[in-house]
């Protein structure tokens, strides 16, 4: 169980590091960047009308949405290295107090 959450956390690290460095992914997050901002400025401009508070917690939603679709490989790849690191404080600790 333990070899399986650590070789899940280095591979699942690997593959958004490789994600993250890809000309794709960057033109992704333009793209997703550009619509997030185009919703955000809607929703300041845009007075709120009969029926318009659904439309309005509607696209927070969306924007909020895109916004963890940007940072989403990035985070895994934190988290997964805090998955790393514990194990490799712990396997410090075993050899510490086996000696």
């Amino acid at each position: 169980m333990v070899d399986n959450r650590l070789s899940e956390s280095v591979r699942r690290k690997g593959a958004m590091q490789q994600l993250l460095a890809t000309d794709g992914w960057q033109m992704l997050v333009r793209m997703l960047t550009e619509i997030r901002s185009l919703r955000a400025t809607e929703l300041v401009t845009n007075p709120v009308s009969d029926g318009g508070l659904y439309k309005q917690e509607f696209d927070k939603g969306i924007i909020q949405g895109l916004q963890q679709v940007i940072d989403m490989p990035a985070t895994i790849v934190e988290e997964s290295q805090m998955v790393i690191k514990a194990f490799d404080r712990a396997e410090e600790e075993e050899i510490d107090n086996a000696a």
